[in-house]
């Protein structure tokens, strides 16, 4: 074998082995991507079925002064969270989801004052119709504030999944 002829097949066998190398880290990184998208687009969805859930209990703006008994589900975000796959979403949709589940800790943190003095000897105290009527107040200017801010926020979530699934295809 002449020099040339080594030259060429070292030549051929280091393009070959750049190109198989540069192949791989094109794909692995169009998989990595396609994952990471797959995983917000099913935290968008499992968020927005949750808020939609939510919403429900609620009730209708008509409702105002109605107070389901129940607890709210957060199921979603804190497995989003618990996961580290929140921080794949944008900071504005990160805000917006976390200031609406803030808002539903809230209205349970009230709603178990509520039915924690209604079930208990608080009542016989001479201040507790006062301190309920209180405890509600509060209760229904949260419970107002969700039912006006949770639709818009589905609004967005419908939006990001939809860019998400344009973005898969």
């Amino acid at each position: 074998m002449t020099l040339e002829e080594i030259l060429i097949n070292f030549g051929a066998t280091f393009i070959s082995v750049f190109l198989a190398f540069g192949l791989s880290l094109w794909y692995d990184r169009k998989k990595k991507r396609k994952e990471e998208i797959t995983m917000r687009l099913r935290i968008l969805e499992a968020i927005r079925t949750e808020l939609d859930l939510n919403l429900q209990q609620l009730g209708k703006e008509n409702e105002e002064n109605v107070i389901k008994i129940g607890r709210f589900t957060t199921i979603a975000l804190d497995s989003a969270v618990g996961g580290g796959y929140f921080s794949l979403l944008d900071s504005e949709t990160q805000g917006r989801v976390s200031r609406i589940y803030n808002s539903f800790r809230i209205a349970q943190m009230w709603l178990d004052k509520i039915l924690s003095m209604v079930a208990s000897a608080d009542m016989a105290m001479t201040d507790a119709e006062h301190n309920l009527r209180e405890f509600q107040g509060m209760l229904y200017e949260v419970l107002k504030f969700l039912r006006k801010d949770v639709p818009d926020v589905m609004i967005i979530l419908e939006q990001k999944i939809l860019e998400n699934k344009h973005e898969l295809n």
